[in-house]
């Protein structure tokens, strides 16, 4: 998987981890059908932390994840950046429920 060597936990481990394929299947295009692989993956961005079985208590649990989304806030989490006014997105909301029917 190309993405997986850039995607880091916050352990500096690899992210994302290439887990073999998909069986083969057919789609159907334009073209007639084509056969297709699709590379399957895991996320590993918790470090493995809330696997099954890993806990052996709800407050355990809790504990963690608590911890877990406090060490994301501060380290990984980015503030989603508004590229467009609030009127052009208006807008846009509005020639969509024009267009779609009800």
């Amino acid at each position: 998987m190309f993405i997986a060597p850039r995607c880091r936990n916050p352990l500096g481990r690899q992210a994302v981890v290439g887990n073999g394929h998909l069986p083969e299947r057919a789609v159907q295009t334009g073209f007639g059908a084509v056969s297709v692989r699709v590379p399957k993956g895991r996320d590993h961005s918790d470090g493995g932390r809330f696997n099954r079985g890993v806990f052996t208590s709800v407050t355990e649990l809790k504990r963690e994840i608590e911890r877990f989304i406090k060490i994301h806030n501060k380290e990984l989490a980015k503030p989603f950046r508004w590229t467009k006014d609030a009127a052009t997105i208006i807008g846009a909301v509005e020639r969509a429920k024009k267009a779609l029917p009800n």
